[in-house]
């Protein structure tokens, strides 16, 4: 069974991209474009990796991480001070 990505993200043209791309690596994945579907999936679906945007409609990322049970991880913390 493929990994599970979930992409949280409004902008269309970035879920594309990242969805294309994840496909070709051979990951599964699922999308939502808001807080409130990021939840709802996160629950129901299981992901084993969430792509999370920050600002988000309805329920902000920020929200989002706090509430759903994933272990969290900012692309920030890996960039070189």
């Amino acid at each position: 069974m493929k990994p599970l990505v979930l992409i949280v993200e409004d902008e269309a043209a970035l879920v594309t991209m990242l969805r294309y791309n994840l496909e070709r690596e051979g990951f599964a994945v699922c999308a939502a474009s808001d807080g409130e579907e990021a939840l709802v999936q996160i629950a129901e679906r299981k992901p084993d990796v969430v792509l999370l945007d920050w600002m988000l409609p309805l329920v902000s990322g920020i929200e989002v991480s706090t509430t759903a049970p994933t272990t969290m991880s900012s692309s920030r913390s890996a960039q070189p001070s």
